[in-house]
């Protein structure tokens, strides 16, 4: 059976991707792809060294246009049917480098959001 995983989209995730479509307009169908498949398979990529206990194996990364392209950084929390992109890396590997943003403060806020149902804070949200 194929299930399909609601994408929770983030107000904050939203104008960054808004902006890196803006100056890479070609990111657009591959950032498109990539949530296609997480919302369909939001398993594989379980980001290791996750400090904060709650978000250990919550947090996923895909990505986006190749090995060498950018970042996307989720949130799947366990047992749930919502996804929830959170970061996409604003340039591409090898250039980027995950210690340049605090990623794992960012999936805080997000999560927090989600957990205390904080629907003004996204774009979808269905209950």
């Amino acid at each position: 059976m194929n299930q399909s995983y609601e994408l929770l989209i983030h107000k904050t995730f939203q104008t960054q991707a808004l902006g890196l479509k803006a100056r890479n307009p070609r990111i657009e169908d591959a950032l498109i792809a990539a949530l296609q498949e997480i919302s369909a398979d939001p398993f594989p990529g379980a980001m290791q060294g996750v400090i904060t206990p709650r978000l250990q194996g919550v947090i996923h990364k895909k990505h986006v246009g190749g090995r060498k392209g950018h970042r996307l950084i989720y949130l799947y929390p366990k047992g749930s049917k919502f996804v929830i992109p959170v970061f996409i890396s604003p340039t591409p590997k090898p250039p980027f480098d995950y210690d340049q943003v605090d990623w794992e403060e960012i999936c805080k806020g997000f999560f927090k959001d989600y957990t205390s149902k904080n629907y003004s804070a996204f774009i979808s949200w269905k209950k």
